[in-house]
């Protein structure tokens, strides 16, 4: 079966030798179907092209011979104009590339479209029904509710209404959609947009895989990459680590306000690895709340050393701004790192469809403000090593469950289904 897998940003996957649809693709090859990977050739958050040329369309492989084809589209930098453009540019040449690699290398069996933004599904279907196969749709954020939870669009503005009715369109229009998110019937219901409420969308042709790890790949990094750290390599600490973006998004003065709340734990630090546009200033937040040599900004780290990072923590810390998002589950990719890392989890949001709470693999704020963060984190510091460990066997079981592996066989089953 010839898959066409389609994700603006697939070729960062290609150059990190990882990441959902690399291995998902890697996993279908194993299992003897012929995957093809659509991405775009512009870099995500960088200027430049992963393949500077004129073309189309650049045609690249993996180890393992599977062709990634990069699309052309234009440069962008931020979240403006310049990213819309890039969005439209590349869902448009997605179309015209697709049909010429048709014609040189043969036709799909089935398109597996991902929306980093929807543009992508919609490309997609228009392409299944070019060829007359079926595409199958990936939703990975909500769009529009994220940009309306955020606040960055009025959920009553007529620009919310038309992007709701592109949403519904999209789902109606795919011969299935996988969301990764465990609450999307529920999102879909909440609308009205289910058959049983007199909408268009089957609830039988909604399917959820969610993100995931290679496992093997997260042992194999936790061997050979290792990055020498003062903190974690200090015995004495107890470290809390959080890993990801520095944005408004994830909140990260929280940590901050919850380290106040700790500073009776001399040897407790919050170690923090990430960039985004709020470090510098969180960073001067630290100094003025007294906090320094507390909690700690390492900066950016390349991937393949996360392993190494979070295997030596106390404690992963699972941290952004709570929205009404959260109410239909979560499942950023840190938490599976956090999961495999074998150490305790705590989260500091409550969530619908909590995997941590699901399968008790983890350990969940008891309220919302940085007072009842404290207190979590203290109890677990008081727990003992046993205990601890216990919870970190319990993560690492779960881990289990979500490698791509396990993952790959769910999307296989649903792949069967829709070419019947």
């Amino acid at each position: 079966m010839n898959i066409w897998i389609m994700n603006h940003y697939a070729i960062d996957h290609l150059y990190e030798k990882g990441g959902r649809h690399y291995w998902i693709a890697e996993n279908l090859k194993r299992d003897g179907y012929n995957p093809v990977v659509f991405g775009c050739n512009e870099k995500h958050n960088s200027n430049g092209m992963y393949y500077p040329s004129d073309k189309l369309a650049h045609i690249v492989y993996s180890e393992s011979k599977i062709p990634f084809v990069a699309v052309k589209s234009t440069p962008y930098e931020g979240n403006g104009i310049s990213r819309i453009k890039n969005m439209l540019g590349f869902a448009e040449n997605l179309i015209k590339a697709a049909k010429i690699y048709s014609s040189k290398y043969g036709r799909p069996d089935v398109i597996y479209a991902s929306s980093v933004h929807p543009l992508t599904v919609f490309a997609g279907e228009k392409l299944g029904r070019y060829f007359r196969v079926p595409c199958i749709g990936e939703v990975r954020d909500l769009w529009p509710e994220t940009l309306v939870a955020y606040g960055s669009v009025r959920k009553n503005s007529l620009f919310a209404k038309i992007l709701y009715w592109g949403e519904k369109l999209m789902y109606k229009r795919a011969d299935a959609m996988i969301f990764t998110m465990e609450g999307a019937a529920d999102y879909i219901k909440e609308h009205r947009w289910d058959k049983e409420n007199g909408g268009p969308i089957d609830l039988n042709r909604i399917y959820h895989i969610c993100n995931g790890i290679d496992i093997e790949q997260f042992d194999k990094n936790a061997e050979e990459y290792i990055l020498p750290d003062t903190e974690l390599d200090d015995s004495e600490l107890f470290c809390a680590v959080y890993t990801g973006a520095i944005k408004r998004a994830n909140n990260v003065g929280l940590l901050l306000d919850t380290a106040e709340y700790l500073k009776d734990i001399r040897n407790f630090r919050i170690l923090i690895w990430g960039e985004g546009n709020e470090v510098e200033e969180l960073k001067e937040r630290v100094i003025d709340k007294g906090l320094s040599g507390r909690v700690i900004f390492k900066g950016f780290v390349d991937k393949k050393y996360i392993a190494s990072i979070v295997k030596r923590a106390d404690i992963c810390l699972m941290h952004w701004e709570r929205t009404s998002v959260n109410n239909y589950g979560y499942d950023y990719n840190k938490l599976f790192d956090y999961l495999a890392s074998g150490r305790i989890v705590f989260s500091t949001i409550q969530s619908g469809h909590s995997l941590l709470i699901n399968k008790n693999c983890g350990i969940e704020t008891e309220g919302r403000t940085p007072r009842n963060f404290a207190e979590g984190i203290r109890k677990i510091y008081n727990m003992s090593e046993k205990e601890r460990l216990g919870w970190g066997a319990k993560a690492r079981k779960a881990a289990y469950d979500y490698d791509f592996k396990v993952l790959t066989k769910k999307l296989e089953e649903i792949l069967e289904e829709v070419v019947k």
